[in-house]
C-alpha cells in the first residue's frame, strides 16, 4: 500500500508466486514505489527540502522464500536501504530478515504527514492502513524467531569457548611434556658427563664447571617453555 498526493495505490503479492520480490524506486523493481509522494517534502541529510520519493532507495526491501517455505523480508538487498524498514509501531529499523505471515505489517518508509508506504499481510481485500487482527500474533512469532536467533548465537559462542579450552589443555600438556623431556635430558647429561670426567680422571673443579654448563643449557629450555606458555596466555 502506498498513500501520497491524495492518492492510494494497492499492489497485491501472490504468496505462492515467484520469489524473490524486489521493492524499491528502481523502475526495474518487481514492485516500484515512490510513484506517489512527489509533492510531499522532507528534510534530507543536508537539510534540503526534497520529495520523500527521492529518499526511497532503488532497492528498499526484498522478499525471499527460504528453503523451508518461509517468507522473509530483507532491508534492501545485500546493502541496507537508506531509510530502513520497520515493524509497525517501532522506530528502530529491522537489523535482520523478518519472517512474514498473516498479520504482518512492515513500514517500508518512515511515516510522514502526506505519505505512507507499507506492506501488510491480510485476507481482507479492503485493507486499511491499520494492522490486521493477526498483527499481535505475527509480532509474537517475530519475537520467538528473534529469541531463536539469539539462542543459536549463544550456542555458537559456547562451542567456540569449548574449542579454545580444549586447545589450551592440549598446549598445556605439550609444554608439560617438553619440560619433562628437558628435565630428563638434564639429569641424563649430568650423570653421563660426570661418569666420563671421572673415568678420564678429571678433578673436582673441572667436573663442577661442566655440570654448571649442562644445568644452564637445560635451564634455558625450561625458561623457553615457561615464556612460551606466558605469551600464549597473554
Amino acid at each position: 500500500m502506498e498513500m501520497g498526493d491524495g492518492t492510494t495505490r494497492t499492489i497485491n503479492i501472490d504468496t505462492q508466486g515467484k520469489f524473490p520480490v524486489v521493492i524499491g524506486r528502481n523502475p526495474d523493481a518487481d514492485i516500484q514505489i515512490g510513484l506517489l509522494g512527489k509533492r510531499t517534502f522532507i528534510k534530507d541529510a543536508k537539510g534540503n527540502d526534497v520529495p520523500i520519493s527521492k529518499c526511497i532507495s532503488k532497492i528498499q526491501a526484498t522478499i525471499y522464500r527460504y528453503d523451508n517455505g518461509d517468507l522473509r523480508i530483507h532491508d534492501g538487498n545485500g546493502d541496507p536501504s537508506s531509510g530502513g524498514i520497520r515493524i509497525f509501531g517501532c522506530d528502530k529499523p529491522i537489523e535482520r530478515p523478518v519472517p512474514l505471515s498473516p498479520g504482518a505489517h512492515i513500514e517500508l518508509m518512515p511515516r510522514v504527514k502526506g505519505y505512507y508506504c507499507w506492506l501488510e499481510w491480510t485476507n481482507d481485500t479492503n485493507a486499511s492502513d491499520e494492522p490486521t487482527q493477526g498483527f499481535n500474533r505475527w509480532k509474537n512469532e517475530v519475537l520467538q524467531d528473534s529469541n531463536q536467533v539469539l539462542e543459536n548465537r549463544i550456542k555458537e559462542l559456547e562451542y567456540s569457548v569449548s574449542v579454545c579450552s580444549t586447545t589450551n589443555r592440549i598446549q598445556d600438556q605439550q609444554i608439560k611434556n617438553t619440560e619433562q623431556k628437558i628435565h630428563r635430558i638434564k639429569i641424563f647429561g649430568i650423570v653421563t658427563i660426570s661418569a666420563i670426567l671421572i673415568s678420564l680422571g678429571g678433578d673436582v673443579e673441572q667436573i663442577d664447571k661442566v655440570l654448571k654448563v649442562v644445568a644452564f643449557v637445560a635451564g634455558t629450555g625450561l625458561i623457553w617453555t615457561a615464556s612460551e606458555k606466558k605469551g600464549r596466555e597473554s
